[in-house]
C-alpha cells in the first residue's frame, strides 16, 4: 500500500526538520525528519528526504506485516506508518494481531511517553494520527482506459522499442508504470 500524502505531512510536522545533528528528548542522534542513529555531520534537505523516504519503507514493513489480517484502508495505514515511523512497530499496539481495529483507535492516544514523561508533542501527533486513522478513506478512483490495457499490451509495447533499451528502458518503464500509480492514487 503507499503511503498517502496526510501521513507523510504528519510526520514532518511532528518529527520537524533538522539538517544539523541533535539528540532527541531520549538521547539518540538524530537528524533529517527523524532519522535516529545518525553517525554523519550535517545533511542537504536532499539528504534528508531520502533518508525520510528509507525510514518510511521500515516503518511500512511493520505496519504490512498486519495488513492481510486488518485490511488497513489508506488512512488507517498512513497514521499506522507514521506511529511505527515514530515507535519502531505496531505489535504492542496492535498486542501483536490480537486487537479489534477500534481497540487499535482505543489504543493509540496512550502512546504519548518518552523516557517515561508524558511529552506534549507525542500527545499532539497521537492526536493527529488517531484523527487520521478514524478518517473515512476516500474511494478509489477508477481505472483509466491505459490501466485497463492487459499486461500483454504492456509487454508488446516493451518488444516494439517503445520505451527504449538497457537502463533507459528500465527507466522509462519504471517512469510510465509511476505515473498510472499516481494517477491512480490521485484520481
Amino acid at each position: 500500500m503507499v503511503v498517502n500524502k496526510e501521513s507523510i505531512e504528519i510526520i514532518k510536522r511532528y518529527e520537524g526538520l533538522r539538517l544539523v545533528p541533535y539528540k532527541d528528548p531520549v538521547g539518540i542522534v538524530t537528524v533529517g525528519y527523524g532519522h535516529s542513529g545518525w553517525k554523519g555531520g550535517s545533511i542537504t534537505l536532499q539528504k534528508a528526504e531520502e533518508l525520510l523516504m528509507e525510514d518510511i519503507a521500515k516503518a511500512q514493513i511493520q505496519v504490512d506485516k498486519y495488513q492481510k489480517k486488518y485490511g488497513f484502508n489508506s488512512n488507517q495505514y498512513g497514521a499506522l506508518v507514521s506511529f511505527a515511523f515514530n515507535i519502531g512497530n505496531i505489535d504492542q499496539l496492535t498486542a501483536k494481531g490480537t486487537r479489534s481495529i477500534k481497540e487499535i483507535e482505543k489504543h493509540i492516544p496512550a502512546y504519548c511517553k518518552a523516557g517515561g514523561k508524558t511529552l506534549p508533542g507525542l500527545v499532539s501527533r497521537r492526536n493527529a494520527e488517531l484523527e487520521l486513522f478514524k478518517k473515512a478513506a476516500p474511494a478509489a478512483a477508477a481505472p483509466s482506459e491505459e490501466e485497463k490495457k492487459p499486461i500483454s499490451a504492456i509487454i508488446d509495447r516493451v518488444i516494439a522499442g517503445e520505451f527504449g533499451n538497457g537502463e533507459a528502458r528500465k527507466k522509462n518503464l519504471y517512469n510510465y508504470i509511476q505515473g498510472l500509480v499516481n494517477k491512480r492514487i490521485k484520481g
